[in-house]
């Protein structure tokens, strides 16, 4: 048995209380998420401890009666709340994710997902990317750890391999290096080092010294370091620097201990204590009640809350349900035989995949045809700029193939999001034409030096395209430094030769069209968005007004209003069913009202 120590319940205290005041969007916890990395260094130090005194099978069981009971009736709650709760286009997006839920594998389907639209995904399930990363250190760490004690060398090698690989990835892709095992790695591997390392030979008050001094810096780094989400820096980054010093202070306060702080105190020991005892089932419920509570449908994943009253409402619950998972689900692992664990466990897991499998056929009971056409127009797009396969099997590349077939004429459709929902019909209409599409990966070229114009440029000469197609969101052309460098990237075209033509921005609404169109089925009160030509024309001057002003060949502009506008109005579903599955981009069938425009140009 691993002897209890009082301070590293406090220390996860501690963490899951900063977790939850962030999802809470609670002033001053902005880098609340720290605690996720705490959790990972404990975790890290307690497994290998575990696994010194244990045999793989025996430590595979502990890992299961600890994690699974709970871990299952988290799902099948959460899933049985969003079926009463979420309208089928949300609902899906819970039960399509379930499947990486169900293997550990949480963390890698969150990051197959696209990052452009993650603020209009619902994803009640988001804190089980954690646990899906916990999980497969657990399955790793029986085999691994044997080697990092027989072999001193290769712990520090492992770890600063995987620091090296987490801070390269964030310069390239910060939610894989937040994401990833791999990259995560590092962290577990520090408190392994205390493990396996402990700072025993240390005096007294040179421990004192220590944990003071690591407490300081991981107080400040939570409180006060300016970390920015989803930022390319090692510095502001995340998990960059701000992450080693947690990581570090942990350890070191994990190997030198707490308890020089809190001789003294017994009240708010005992309840940090108590919420280290709990912590796990806070983290399971906590988010998912945030998320729900503040649910509206197409609204996304809405963390925080709306005012003190919200924030009770939460918090109270929060207690309830960690309260029952713990002293009811969590605590069943010391008082029934495993056998009838297995049966609880295997009812909650049948009555979950029920849920998933029959859940959309429920929910249509509750909608009529024209609500179930909104719903089908929201999901009827393909998938995210290249898909993460193509990044995986072409990582080097910045362009992949649309097509299937490769023809002698090649096109590059480059542009932002807007370029992304309207590449189908395009590749459809090209390769009509025996014309190979090819579409840019990054969401935002000429947009600093990883997507700048000789990058693009170096990759177009590399593949011979010839033609360029560039559509981009009116926003884009209301911004200097990106008009700068479209007609930098103009005129570096114009010299090598290659033809650049623009497809006119689409129609653009300040609301989600299948939004307020699901609001009018049920409120006939609720005033339509609308648009005609004159307003489109008004509304997306910037393009026309930079396109004027490099005196760019109006022949090479398509435009997109000849299509989607006329002087009474612009078009925004066909037969009750939208054409766009947001405010401003055009799902498949909003695109393939295009493929008129797209043959003028296959013309050329």
């Amino acid at each position: 048995m691993i002897k209890f120590r009082e301070d590293l319940q406090i220390l996860r205290g501690f963490a899951v209380t900063i977790v939850v005041l962030y999802h809470l969007k609670v002033f001053g916890f902005n880098n609340g998420y720290l605690g996720v990395d705490l959790f990972f260094v404990l975790s890290g130090y307690l497994m290998t401890r575990l696994s010194q005194k244990t045999t793989i099978l025996e430590f595979y069981k502990r890992r299961y009666l600890r994690l699974i009971p709970a871990y299952v009736v988290t799902l099948f709650l959460t899933s049985l709340i969003v079926i009463i709760i979420a309208v089928p286009s949300d609902s899906n997006q819970v039960f399509n994710q379930i499947w990486f839920d169900l293997f550990a594998l949480s963390n890698i389907g969150f990051w197959v997902k696209d990052s452009y639209f993650g603020v209009t995904q619902f994803k009640p399930l988001l804190n089980l990317w954690s646990l899906g990363v916990e999980i497969q250190f657990y399955i790793l760490a029986p085999f691994l750890i044997p080697f990092l004690r027989c072999k001193k060398l290769l712990l520090p090698i492992l770890l600063i391999l995987s620091f090296i690989l987490s801070l390269f990835l964030l310069m390239i892709s910060p939610k894989t290096s937040f994401f990833m095992m791999p990259t995560r790695l590092w962290e577990f591997l520090f408190g392994s080092l205390v493990a396996l390392y402990p700072l025993n030979n240390i005096a007294d008050n040179k421990k004192k010294i220590l944990s003071l001094l690591s407490l300081i810096i991981l107080l400040i780094v939570i409180f006060a370091y300016p970390i920015r989400e989803n930022y390319k820096n090692i510095f502001f980054g995340h998990p960059g620097f701000a992450s080693l010093l947690v990581v570090i202070s942990t350890a070191v306060l994990i190997s030198t201990g707490l308890h020089h702080f809190f001789r003294s105190g017994r009240i708010f020991r005992n309840v940090m204590t108590k919420l280290g005892d709990y912590s796990y089932s806070i983290y399971l419920t906590h988010f998912p009640i945030i998320v729900l509570i503040n649910y509206t449908p197409f609204g996304g994943t809405v963390i925080g809350h709306n005012n003190f009253k919200d924030l009770i409402i939460i918090l109270s619950i929060t207690v309830i349900m960690s309260y029952f998972m713990y002293n009811y689900i969590e605590i069943i692992r010391f008082k029934k035989s495993l056998k009838l664990i297995n049966v609880i466990i295997l009812v909650f897991l049948t009555s979950l995949l029920m849920l998933v499998f029959f859940g959309s056929s429920i929910q249509k009971i509750k909608y009529n045809n024209k609500q179930s056409l909104i719903f089908e127009a929201i999901e009827d797009r393909a998938i995210y700029r290249c898909g993460k396969l193509s990044r995986i099997l072409s990582p080097l590349s910045s362009f992949c193939q649309i097509n299937s077939v490769n023809h002698e004429s090649k096109v590059l459709l480059l542009g932002d999001s807007h370029s992304d929902s309207i590449k189908v019909a395009f590749s459809d209409v090209m390769n009509s034409k025996k014309i190979s599409t090819y579409f840019y990966i990054h969401n935002n070229p000429l947009v600093g030096p990883v997507t700048s114009s000789q990058k693009i440029a170096k990759e177009i000469n590399l593949l011979d395209i010839k033609k360029v197609v560039m559509h981009f969101h009116i926003n884009y052309y209301k911004h200097h430094n990106k008009k700068t460098e479209i007609e930098k990237f103009i005129n570096l075209m114009k010299i090598k030769g290659i033809e650049v033509l623009f497809i006119s921005p689409i129609p653009t609404y300040d609301s989600s069209i299948p939004k307020l169109m699901y609001e009018k089925t049920m409120n006939k009160n609720i005033v339509s968005t609308k648009q005609n030509l004159e307003d489109y024309l008004a509304l997306n001057k910037d393009f026309f007004n930079f396109m004027e002003d490099i005196k760019f060949d109006t022949n090479k502009i398509y435009l997109t209003q000849n299509y989607l506008c006329n002087y009474q109005s612009c078009i925004t579903q066909i037969d009750n069913y939208p054409i766009y599955f947001d405010k401003s981009h055009l799902n498949l069938k909003g695109s393939n009202i295009l493929k008129p425009l797209f043959e003028e140009m296959a013309k050329k």
